[in-house]
């Protein structure tokens, strides 16, 4: 008996979860295009994959970015950089290049030079990001010229499981 009545409560249980669940999307599915007509209307937006550029999380990103009105061919831009960066192979460039010698850190630490690339990006400006294309930039669509209004960000990298544990950090 108490079995059975454990069953029943749990079963019961089940029941209002699978209701409770059924409610969450129907409520989602009529608010989401409320909530996202509009959002974006004028924005150019980029994508910005860490690591390989996956084809279905970018159309996943593309029918959001529809939804709420971006501006033009969305994204505007996809750049999908080419991670672990290795700091030495950057440095290298970066003294190799009289302009962009101010960016190189001994110690490795290229902080400034990521702001840098990051206000560029934001800017549509692509002058570093041209000087070390070869470096980072494993793929990429759209204009490099247009300003950018937002940006949304996918890793998509992951350490080999035999990895180095210095490759192991966040790209």
């Amino acid at each position: 008996d108490q079995l059975e009545q454990q069953l029943d409560a749990a079963r019961a249980d089940a029941d209002a979860a699978t209701s409770r669940s059924e409610g969450s999307n129907e409520l989602f599915a009529s608010a989401y295009p409320a909530l996202m007509e509009g959002r974006l209307d004028g924005k150019n937006v980029a994508v910005v994959f860490l690591g390989p550029a996956d084809g279905s999380i970018r159309a996943e990103v593309e029918g959001a970015l529809a939804d709420a009105d971006a501006d033009g061919d969305a994204p505007a831009r996809v750049v999908a950089l080419d991670v672990p960066v290795d700091p030495a192979d950057v440095t290298a460039i970066l003294e190799g290049d009289e302009l962009l010698a101010g960016y190189a850190d001994e110690g490795g630490d290229l902080s400034d030079l990521g702001r840098e690339l990051g206000r560029q990006l934001a800017e549509g400006d692509d002058t570093l990001w041209g000087s070390l294309q070869s470096e980072l930039i494993e793929e990429q669509s759209g204009s490099t010229s247009t300003p950018i209004d937002a940006a949304v960000v996918v890793t998509t990298w992951t350490a080999p499981e035999d990895a180095d544990p210095d490759e192991q950090a966040d790209p």
